[in-house]
């Protein structure tokens, strides 16, 4: 059972202490972490009542350490999240769930061999508009989905930016941040899946090796396809929007509100409160629970997301579209609203 299974924290980031509040809301039990930052990790452990450990080698060691979550730069999840799957340790990624298809490939078979459980941490399955998204675009009530457009501005430098975040071989840069949430969105609240990609990324605005902006047409199988422009800012204004275009009505998403649009005006739909981050963790939980459970959100989903994100760097970098097809393993497939 999940209840009472020891968890190991693997970096104190910014998504940390949410979480060890699901954590500890899920009933797991917070068991130690690993920080190379010991006064950042002292205080944590601390502040949750965790034994602190200077290398994730140490904490996978552990026997009463059942379940990681591996909280670290996007460069580390891959050897982190391999290391943690070959000690037999269930594992929460949070996104991307690592650099390039080849090492989301290794990851999968790695838990497989392992026969152990690994989630990708897109929490915006769980936020109340991109639910109430998903289940309205889905349901046919505005007919079928022809074109989106999904726009997110934010300030480069609007938090503190470590020197990985500055750096594009660590995986840093505002496009691996953001893109990957940005196509989710549009994959999961469509249930379609990217077939081919033509972008243009890169770093016009700050000029360093990490990209600051991208804009990306993307085509989905079954007719629909979506452009998603990002950029992060050096003075301006904060922006997250999605319209999408239905054959019978429109949609539009923000971080706070869902609305149809009718009759030449948008009309708000009713959302529940959710707290995305408690209730990803407490579906992970729920999946540790039962082999009869699915993962919600899959290895084989979040190698998808990564399939894309690299379909539009690559595009960028021959100026020509890729398909995504070209970057997956042979065969492999998506259910419709995976």
């Amino acid at each position: 059972m999940a209840n009472g299974m020891g968890v190991g924290i693997i970096g104190v980031g910014r998504t940390a202490r949410a979480a060890a509040m699901g954590c500890r809301a899920a009933g797991l039990r917070l068991v130690a972490v690993a920080e190379v930052d010991t006064a950042k990790g002292e205080a944590f452990a601390a502040e949750w009542g965790m034994m602190l450990h200077a290398s994730y080698t140490q904490l996978l060691a552990r026997d009463d350490v059942s379940v990681v979550f591996v909280l670290l730069p996007h460069f580390l999840h891959h050897p982190a999240g391999l290391a943690s799957l070959r000690a037999g340790k269930h594992v929460f990624m949070e996104k991307p769930l690592a650099g390039t298809v080849e090492e989301c490939n290794d990851l999968i078979d790695a838990a497989r061999a392992a026969g152990v459980r690994l989630m990708v941490g897109h929490h915006y399955h769980f936020t109340a508009p991109t639910q109430a998204a998903r289940r309205i675009l889905q349901s046919g009530e505005l007919g079928r989905p022809i074109m989106a457009m999904d726009v997110w501005h934010k300030p480069f430098f609007g938090e503190y930016r470590p020197p990985w975040f500055l750096d594009a071989s660590k995986g840093g840069g505002a496009w691996p941040m953001n893109a990957p949430h940005m196509i989710d969105r549009l994959m999961w609240c469509t249930g379609r899946r990217v077939e081919s990609v033509l972008a243009q990324v890169g770093s016009p605005i700050f000029g360093l090796s990490a990209t600051d902006s991208g804009v990306a047409h993307l085509r989905f199988n079954d007719g629909f396809s979506a452009t998603i422009c990002h950029g992060a800012y050096k003075d301006g204004v904060p922006r997250l929007e999605t319209e999408f275009i239905c054959t019978e009505a429109m949609l539009r998403v923000t971080a706070s509100e869902v609305a149809i649009g009718r009759a030449g005006e948008y009309k708000p739909v009713p959302l529940e409160k959710t707290n995305a981050y408690l209730d990803q963790v407490a579906a992970f939980a729920r999946a540790l629970e039962s082999d009869e459970v699915e993962t919600p959100i899959s290895g084989e989903y979040g190698r998808e997301v990564v399939a894309v994100l690299q379909a539009t760097e690559e595009s960028a970098r021959r100026g020509c579209e890729v398909r995504v097809a070209e970057l997956l393993p042979v065969g492999t497939q998506l259910e419709r609203g995976a």
